[in-house]
């Protein structure tokens, strides 16, 4: 299960997705009608985005008033981009990284931009848009984590060694600070 907060609003996913609003006490409950296992959970501007394998599903409005999922991601744009995908972020553009070292930039459905990367991508790997035009990747198997341009040309790397396992990871915007969740420590490293 994931869930989500905000404004007062949890969302779980499982086997339907459920939005519960903490302030009224109401629950409201969406059934998946897609078919695939999403590999994550992303929000923007209350509609949510579901990335799958090969395709991205959005679901409107989801912490208003939800409305069925689409399909975001037009498959002939999908057969674009070499690989699996591994992880996205979004703003007003949808990054997406791949099994076979690509960054695809994706707008409105379309693919805009598909870039080469110099690195690997393990599936785990989690992916951040920092703004400004940069990325952040972080490699949960290696404990890397790196900081690339939207043309994808590595600007920096640091070395998360001394966190022994990374569980999870989160990158607030606010305080430009990754968060490191490990067994018995919250590690934070500024940006």
């Amino acid at each position: 299960a994931l869930t989500w907060i905000k404004d007062n609003k949890l969302i779980t996913y499982g086997t339907n997705i459920k939005i519960t609003n903490l302030e009224s006490k109401k629950i409201s409950e969406l059934r998946k009608k897609f078919s695939f296992e999403p590999v994550e959970l992303k929000n923007y501007e209350d509609n949510l985005y579901f990335l799958g394998s090969k395709n991205i599903y959005k679901i409107s409005n989801a912490l208003v008033k939800p409305a069925e999922e689409l399909e975001w991601l037009k498959s002939t744009e999908a057969e674009k981009i070499p690989g699996n995908f591994v992880a996205f972020d979004l703003d007003s553009t949808i990054y997406v990284i791949t099994s076979e070292r690509k960054l695809a930039a994706l707008f409105k459905g379309e693919l805009v931009k598909l870039i080469d990367l110099d690195f690997d991508i393990k599936p785990g790997t989690e992916l951040f848009n920092l703004g400004d035009k940069r990325l952040l990747t972080v490699d949960k198997e290696t404990k890397l984590t790196r900081i690339i341009d939207d043309a994808g040309d590595l600007k920096v790397s640091y070395d998360l060694s001394s966190a022994e396992i990374i569980k999870d990871a989160y990158f607030d915007k606010s305080d430009s600070t990754l968060y490191i969740l490990s067994p018995t420590k919250i590690w934070s490293l500024k940006l």
